[in-house]
């Protein structure tokens, strides 16, 4: 089931701004920054130690793609240099997983910037202040709750996992 369309109005409507929730994120190489920053999403060497955001190295570990669902309900967030999968459970720090998580991509109209909304616990992943990524249901920093998503330039691979991104 798709995030409800309620959990997304309210997102929506808490911004303020124009936002379509039917999108998906572009095929190909992807960087994930903070909305308005400069570090970008990071996978950590092992797989049990949280993502961070770290400033751009132009390395594959800060290079992400976006695998549609088999179901069409969402996409899932894979990394270029481990194969592995964003995971977030519990209001833990996400990590890295085997098992892909299906997020609901959210996006501002006319510009790069995206929320993503995860379907089984209507939550939606926020950047905390210790530089984490974190499912929240209720954020108390709706701006936290936004990323700037744009193509992966320096070592970028062109598939992921046995998918053709070109």
């Amino acid at each position: 089931m798709r995030l409800s369309n309620i959990a997304i109005g309210t997102i929506v409507a808490l911004c303020g701004q124009a936002f379509s929730q039917e999108s998906r994120v572009g095929k190909g190489p992807q960087t994930i920054a903070q909305a308005n920053g400069d570090s970008l999403l990071t996978a950590a060497s092992k797989s049990k130690q949280p993502l961070t955001f770290e400033s751009p190295t132009g390395e594959e570990d800060q290079t992400w793609f976006f695998i549609e669902d088999s179901d069409n309900q969402g996409q899932s967030i894979q990394n270029a240099d481990s194969g592995k999968y964003l995971y977030c459970s519990g209001g833990s720090a996400c990590t890295q997983s085997r098992q892909a998580q299906i997020f609901h991509p959210y996006h501002q109209k006319n510009s790069d910037t995206w929320g993503f909304g995860e379907i089984s616990s209507q939550s939606v992943l926020t950047w905390t202040d210790e530089n984490t990524l974190k499912l929240v249901k209720n954020p108390s920093n709706m701006d936290h709750s936004f990323f700037t998503i744009k193509k992966a330039v320096g070592k970028v691979p062109r598939s992921c996992s046995g998918y053709d991104m070109v």
